[in-house]
């Protein structure tokens, strides 16, 4: 089953790429246009929770787990060689996408972050784990696009934040 969901998810970003392909990219709205995609979604089987992702560009998965951060994606361009803003892998730029996935098992509590490199780029890790470790998810992801602005990011600045919590009726 876990095989299937993957394939679909890996479809869904070829038909997303044939997609964007399919535009024409010249026009002055789309110019310079390199669209990321990151999905998640979430699996219940036998009782345990876990994400499956699915990756293609620079805005990645974070998990936050007991006040401890870390990335759950690999970000797809040439921070390395201090070019963070050029892209190795997109969507839409090429006829074949790679795209990674990945199915991390999760605990109650721990909380996942989407960002674009808006807010990954600007803020250091200890602030982002501070700040989504704070209030409802719907306040961290405000607050993270919030600190992003102030510390001065001038790119796309996008945050999404879930939290894996334990169904009460599954005790019963």
């Amino acid at each position: 089953l876990a095989a299937r969901r993957a394939d679909d998810a890996l479809r869904s970003v070829r038909m997303a790429n044939a997609s964007l392909l399919s535009r024409d990219h010249k026009g002055p709205a789309l110019h310079g246009m390199v669209p990321t995609l990151t999905a998640v979604g979430l699996i219940e089987e036998a009782g345990t929770l876990a994400a499956d992702i699915v990756h293609v560009g620079d805005s990645g998965v974070f998990l936050l787990r007991d006040d401890t951060i870390r990335s759950l994606t690999t970000e797809h361009n040439l921070a390395y060689q201090g070019l963070p803003h050029l892209r190795t892998r997109s969507v839409g730029t090429a006829p074949k996408i790679e795209a990674d996935g990945a199915r991390v098992a999760l605990q109650s509590r721990d909380r996942l972050r989407l960002c674009t490199d808006g807010v990954s780029g600007v803020l250091p890790p200890a602030a982002i784990a501070s700040i989504l470790g704070a209030g409802t998810v719907e306040m961290a992801a405000k607050a993270l696009v919030a600190a992003a602005r102030d510390a001065g990011s001038s790119d796309n600045a996008t945050a999404l934040v879930l939290e894996a919590i334990e169904d009460p009726a599954a005790g019963k």
